[in-house]
């Protein structure tokens, strides 16, 4: 999972990137995938979804870090309950407005 803590991409500040987390649990070599702006930028090795247990019965917070909260805007949130494929990442860039 360093490995996408460790993308190559530079973000620059005031300018609207659409930001992508496909993460696949299903089958046998689950996988975390980022995409900006609709292109696959990093993406994990095969791992344990055991060691990265998500669940703690807490809400979900969007923007809000340990020490820091995220100082923007977002214009648009999805969040679906299966992991979209790239056939599926192409057409809902098709539906959504041009960035800004």
């Amino acid at each position: 999972m360093a490995d996408l803590l460790n993308a190559n991409f530079h973000f620059n500040q005031y300018q609207w990137y659409r930001l992508t987390i496909v993460w696949d649990l299903v089958g046998s070599n689950p996988e975390l995938k980022l995409y900006v702006d609709g292109r696959c930028v990093v993406q994990t090795a095969a791992f344990d979804p055991a060691d990265y247990d998500l669940t703690n019965g807490q809400s979900l917070l969007l923007g809000f870090g340990k020490h820091d909260h995220f100082n923007g805007k977002i214009r648009d949130l999805r969040i679906y309950r299966r992991a979209l494929s790239d056939a599926d990442l192409s057409v809902v860039r098709k539906q959504l407005p041009a960035s800004r």
